[in-house]
């Protein structure tokens, strides 16, 4: 800092007593101490100005909004499993392949089963002949009950043993129809067309009743599946739009509608489950991943918003959280407590406290005081550095 330099010029008369030159000198020394004190306290006053952003208060609509994170399922999915335990001996697909319905996935070792198509078949030849023996000894109990030979207790008996030989040949048809449908089981067909999803088990694996042999699903459409708690789930209607976004794709979004509500909640977690169906054309969204959903649920217009990092939160003396802002008046910050409502995004509902137009200090008020001298700087808008603001109520 440069000092002013004062030159004093004056004539003394000689012989001018030693006490009034010493007042002299310090009066000087005085004038010249006080312009420099003056000019130093100028600036620091500059220096000690707190740099700020200011940005009003305005007027905008608040969206309510309902945010879910969930999972995506496939809208349809079928496990194929083999009715037969047996060995697998051919394996027809891979997973990912496109399948149609009808078409062999597997084929299963028929072991044992055509030997019970043969006993079965042994067995209905067998009952045919007695059935055959049966009518013959029929139609003789008949002709020998015409002439008055035998009684009509033999003829009701004849018929009797026929009907009974007649039962054994239909129950032995059935049996031989029954195998024949069973070893058709050793060739595993498709049930519905589409993409096979996982893959249980290998060829020479022992197929059964048990295990399935791999899924089937369908994705032209796919289910996102989410809990919602109680507060939430009460601002929730079936056929409501939502929008569907994936961590795997960041730039990308996508619509659909609430499918599912369940009707109870889960008595643990109080929460309940549900669907929202979205249309997949092109397939990019896959059973497994991760889903955010936004459903909205309300709009309100006229609401006074700022940006949430210009409301500070301060605890008093009493434990009390008390929201506040600094305004910018004259150059200095001026303290006000606000009730604050919603966020929205980077920017928060006032409730009580401000009015639109109210210029509002959003960055640098953590360093303010109440009459605290400020500076502006140029302001870089809504959603800037800064400090974030408080949570909603």
């Amino acid at each position: 800092m440069r000092h002013r330099r004062f030159i004093v010029s004056a004539s003394l008369p000689v012989g001018l007593p030693v006490g009034l030159l010493f007042v002299v000198l310090s009066w000087v020394a005085l004038v010249a101490g006080s312009g420099c004190n003056r000019a130093q306290g100028d600036q620091s006053n500059k220096k000690r100005a707190v740099p700020v952003e200011v940005q009003a208060a305005s007027t905008g609509t608040l969206v309510y909004e309902v945010r879910l994170a969930g999972e995506i399922l496939a809208d349809v999915e079928i496990r194929v499993f083999s009715l037969i335990p047996e060995r697998i001996t051919k394996l027809k697909f891979e997973e990912g392949d496109r399948v149609k319905k009808g078409q062999v996935l597997a084929v299963i070792k028929p072991g044992a089963l055509w030997q019970a198509v043969r006993q079965a078949k042994a067995g209905l030849a067998a009952s045919k002949t007695q059935r055959k023996l049966a009518k013959i000894e029929l139609d003789r109990a008949r002709k020998l009950f015409e002439s008055r030979t035998v009684a009509m207790a033999a003829v009701q008996r004849a018929l009797a043993q026929f009907n009974v030989a007649d039962a054994q040949v239909q129950q032995m048809s059935a049996a031989v129809g029954q195998t024949f449908s069973t070893i058709s089981n050793v060739v595993i067909k498709a049930p519905i067309s589409g993409v096979v999803g996982q893959r249980f088990l290998n060829r020479g694996d022992l197929a059964g009743p048990a295990v399935p042999l791999c899924t089937i699903i369908q994705t032209r459409s796919v289910r996102v599946k989410a809990m919602v708690t109680e507060f939430d789930l009460v601002k929730l209607s079936k056929n409501q739009p939502v929008r569907i976004s994936v961590p795997a794709y960041k730039k990308r979004l996508w619509r659909g509608k609430v499918d599912y509500i369940s009707p109870v909640l889960d008595r643990r977690t109080r929460a309940a489950w549900v669907t929202v169906l979205v249309k997949n054309p092109g397939g990019a969204l896959r059973p497994g991943m991760f889903a955010d959903l936004v459903v909205t649920t309300g709009r309100r217009s006229g609401v006074i918003l700022i940006p949430a990092r210009g409301v500070i939160r301060r605890i008093n003396e009493l434990g009390k959280v008390n929201f506040l802002v600094f305004l910018a008046h004259q150059g200095r910050a001026d303290w006000r407590t606000v009730e604050i409502g919603r966020r929205q995004g980077a920017n928060i509902e006032i409730v009580r406290g401000l009015k639109p137009g109210d210029p509002v200090i959003v960055a640098g008020n953590h360093k303010l005081r109440d009459k605290t001298r400020i500076r502006r700087r140029a302001s870089k808008g809504p959603g800037g550095p800064g400090r974030p603001g408080p949570r909603p109520r």
